[in-house]
């Protein structure tokens, strides 16, 4: 996998937890666990990363995507899931008791 590639669905997923926990409402825990494996299965390897991140109740989806709060929109997780459906893996978004969570799965 290109360094590149890893290094912006790393970066876009730091970025997008650190504003979700920006949004937190005050008195609210505040947090942004990160958990990275690889493993091969089969002769195939595959890198699970799963980011999970406090977040405002409020979180608005336009299909699979979550709604930017920022100005004039963002585009981290499409950006995400652009470069994972590239290397033939996937990324999923999604909210539960105000907690966001991005998991990505990269067949390498």
């Amino acid at each position: 996998m290109d360094e590149v590639a890893l290094v912006g669905i790393l970066a876009n997923s730091v970025d997008n937890a650190i504003e979700g926990c920006l949004c937190t409402p005050d008195g609210a825990e505040k947090f942004i666990t990160a958990k990275v494996d690889y493993s091969v299965y089969n002769g195939a390897g595959k890198l699970r990363i799963v980011f999970e991140n406090a977040c405002a109740d409020n979180i608005i989806f336009d299909g699979d995507f979550p709604k930017s709060q920022k100005p004039g929109g963002g585009t981290g997780t499409k950006s995400i899931t652009y470069t994972a459906e590239r290397y033939n893996g996937m990324a999923e978004f999604a909210t539960k008791n105000s907690v966001f969570r991005t998991r990505i799965l990269l067949h390498l």
